[in-house]
């Protein structure tokens, strides 16, 4: 407690058995101060608006970062984290990754306050699993993770942790997320870096959030609300603030490195990692792949068949011993066990057509199905890069693969590595460049529902999917199913509303020439038709046409972003039985700038109806005040789906 001596000084005189039950109230006072702020690790007085939006609040979490050695850091971190309910039950593990061999984890100490802030769990050293760190498909790594979790239904609890991290690669800093997920608040968040060595630095966001900025390297973030989860966000990291801080001159792995420039980047990552790297039995591979060229093939001809070659030959896994990072393995083990992760079955097919005198280039992205992520264009680094992929230039063309799928078509990239700007790296350094671009027109699902109506009770329905672009994906990734996980797929995924009897004549062909897929199937309902009165009701979304559906919303906060174009025709064929008649359907069409919605009537006959239902969604970053029309838009379209096909009573 602070003691000011000169504030007594204005205490008026009075008697003793006053002065003394003063001096008691005021001994009173301090003890019950003192002892909520001693067993109470977490009572500091936050304000009311944190707890808005918030599934858990950031009490305090300091980053200190000591860098004296271009090949040497030392990181004291140290988190303090009020867990609010079940919704961030995340936060009750702690993750921390290391390098076996140049990182190393010391202090690791780890406290649980109960809800009252008395301490539950102190954690012991023998508690702490200390494991290799891997995604379910390494077979060997030396990245490792410390980790413990804690178990609870009762909350609010905080846990506090806090370590250090002494680390001999210093490629790159510490990044800084104050933020670390949504509806997450944050009392107090420091980062602090401590060097007298140049560095570079990128601040994304900061102009948006509260964060004071102390001399050159000093940040905190004081009372941020916590951000709350919106259907159809931008990217989360778009919307968030962080910092990244790279050395301009570093280590990694014992490789000393400079660069400023992207170029620069990809001079290093080609010196250090690619150069030396050569297969030696190059007479007995090219025997081997011979057996599938011919010697009218052009160059297009026999990259295509040495990625055949690659797929049916090798497998993926995460692989980081040794060659770990950003080193890729050598191209004749690849060749020896058959498997490698994304760096080396890339380099090794780089390797394979070096044989054929066929230049390819070594490309590194940012990899993520659900959002196109950039390579930033004016901080080169290797953020938010995760992926490596290959792209061949052969005349006035260039073609790209994906040397860890052994599924997809040659040239075809898909959502994971589609429309973004990456790093093109060879002999001359790196270049930034963009992969291609599905556009409307090439991202199309043209699909034909017959529904043969049996009888009141039963329907048998045969589906046609066709697709092209990236439609496929589903389909590749089905064509490594068996027929009973095809028709559990089908059962639980896609028609899991339908009360389905049973599933037959299930078949997939992905076509790689023209980049398309065939799904077929016949399903067997019953009880399925509804019926009122004289009539009976035909469903026709027994397809989803996959409208966006997004929840009300009286007040949102960022941008509605629909990051990719797609066009889905539905047809239905509906067969009908002799005692029963359609009554009119109407065509109807809904058009915006987010996409068009049309059902029509193209044939009609006395047994038989098709209707053909075209759904469009217009890729496009949307205002947050065009929410509620945007929503409304999807509405009218979704509710047009359900309408059902009437008849007379069967």
């Amino acid at each position: 407690m602070n003691t000011d001596y000169a504030s007594y000084r204005f205490i008026p005189l009075m008697d003793n058995q006053l002065y003394k039950s003063l001096i008691h109230r005021l001994l009173v006072t301090a003890i019950v101060f003192v002892t909520i702020n001693v067993t109470n690790g977490y009572c500091q007085e936050i304000p009311d608006s944190l707890y808005k939006n918030a599934n858990a609040i950031i009490l305090n979490e300091s980053i200190t970062i000591k860098h004296d050695k271009y090949d040497k850091y030392v990181m004291k971190h140290k988190r303090k984290i009020k867990i609010l309910n079940k919704k961030a039950e995340q936060f009750q593990s702690v993750y921390i990754h290391y390098k076996k061999g140049s990182e190393k984890i010391n202090d690791l100490k780890i406290t649980v306050y109960n809800a009252e802030g008395k301490v539950i769990k102190k954690v012991k050293s023998s508690e702490i699993e200390d494991n290799a760190s891997s995604d379910g498909y390494s077979i060997i790594s030396d990245y490792r993770i410390k980790r413990w979790s804690y178990n609870t239904q009762t909350y609010p609890i905080v846990i506090e942790y806090s370590y250090q991290k002494d680390s001999k690669n210093t490629l790159s800093l510490p990044v800084w997320y104050p933020i670390p997920h949504y509806n997450v608040s944050v009392l107090t968040s420091t980062y602090e870096v401590n060097t007298i060595l140049p560095v570079r630095t990128m601040q994304n966001q900061f102009e948006n959030y509260n964060i004071d900025i102390h001399g050159d390297l000093k940040y905190t973030m004081n009372n941020q609300n916590a951000i709350k989860s919106e259907t159809y966000s931008p990217p989360f990291s778009s919307i968030v603030p962080s910092l990244y801080i790279l050395p301009i001159k570093f280590s990694f792995e014992d490789i000393d490195g400079t660069f400023e420039t992207w170029n620069e980047y990809g001079q290093w990552i080609q010196n250090s990692f690619l150069t030396d790297k050569k297969l030696n039995d190059i007479v007995s591979i090219k025997s081997e792949i011979n057996k599938h060229i011919k010697p009218e093939d052009n160059k297009e001809t026999i990259s295509r068949k040495i990625y055949k070659y690659l797929q049916e030959h090798t497998r993926y896994v995460s692989v980081s011993l040794d060659e770990g990072g950003l080193n890729p393995m050598d191209p004749n083990k690849v060749h020896s066990v058959g498997y490698g992760d994304c760096k080396a079955l890339s380099f090794y097919m780089k390797s394979l057509l070096e044989i054929y005198d066929i230049k390819s280039n070594y490309v590194e992205v940012a990899a993520e199905s659900s959002y196109c992520y950039n390579l930033y264009k004016d901080f080169p680094s290797p953020f938010p890069g995760n992926h490596i992929i290959l792209n061949i230039p052969i005349e006035n063309d260039t073609f790209w693969i994906d040397c860890t799928s052994n599924n997809n078509p040659f040239n075809y990239l898909g959502s994971f590595t589609d429309n973004r700007i990456v790093l093109e790296i060879n002999t001359d350094g790196g270049n930034l460049v963009q992969t291609p671009k599905y556009k409307l027109e090439d991202n199309r699902s043209n699909d034909t529902i017959v529904i043969n109506i049996i009888n009141q009770e039963k329907i048998i329905t045969e589906i046609s999917r066709k697709s092209f672009g990236l439609q496929i994906e589903k389909d590749i990734r089905n064509t490594n199913l068996s027929i009973e996980k095809i028709e559990k797929y089908l059962r639980e995924t896609v028609h899991k509303k339908l009360p389905i009897e049973n599933v037959k004549d299930i078949s997939i062909n992905v076509n790689n020439a023209n980049h398309s897929s065939n799904f077929n199937y016949t399903i067997e309902c019953k009880d399925f038709l509804e019926a009122a009165s004289d009539y009976t009701f035909i469903p026709t979304n027994i397809l989803s046409m996959e409208i966006p559906k997004l929840p009300k919303d009286s007040k949102r906060d960022h941008e509605i972003h629909f990051p990719r174009s797609s066009i889905t025709t539905h047809t239905y064929i509906v067969n009908l039985p002799e005692n029963a008649d359609i009554i009119e359907s109407e065509t109807m069409e809904n058009t915006s700038e987010y996409g068009t919605y049309k059902y029509e009537v193209i044939q009609k006959k006395p047994k038989q109806i098709i209707i053909k239902k075209t759904f469009t969604l217009n890729e496009g970053h949307y205002d947050p005040k065009e929410y509620k029309q945007i929503k409304s838009f999807f509405d009218k379209c979704y509710k047009s789906e359900l309408n059902p096909l009437t008849i007379k009573k069967i």
